[in-house]
């Protein structure tokens, strides 16, 4: 395990770039999933099986075989390592989080789309 003090942190702008690629294919796969888990077989199978929880681990399964393959590991990069089994996995579990977690993040501690409210325009009595 390398020492984080001593670790070669990737710039900022690829930083960003992770956050924006895990975001974005964190909402194609939660519109894919959409498709199955949407449909009456699967809510009709998910009734009668009381399988809760179920569609959390096709998510990861999913996202794992994604990463998986295109040996995308969001940490490495991050740390400027070679792609690794942990890294991947973490990586896959960030995807299957959804992109609900990723754009919160994003909005709330980065800034990014943040837009500024207008101000309000009042009127006055008589104008």
């Amino acid at each position: 395990m390398p020492d984080l003090q001593m670790a070669t942190l990737a710039d900022s702008a690829t930083l960003m770039k992770i956050l924006w690629f895990i975001t974005v294919l964190a909402l194609l796969v939660e519109r894919a999933l959409s498709l199955v888990f949407e449909h009456p077989i699967w809510t009709k199978m998910e009734n009668t099986f009381e399988t809760k929880g179920f569609k959390e681990v096709v998510a990861f399964a999913l996202c794992w075989i994604i990463s998986h393959k295109a040996g995308f590991d969001a940490f490495g990069i991050m740390f400027t390592l070679p792609p690794g089994r942990f890294g991947v996995i973490l990586t896959a579990c960030m995807i299957a989080g959804g992109s609900k977690g990723m754009l919160k993040l994003m909005r709330d501690v980065l800034g990014v789309g943040k837009a500024t409210a207008p101000a309000k325009v009042t009127r006055r009595a008589g104008s």
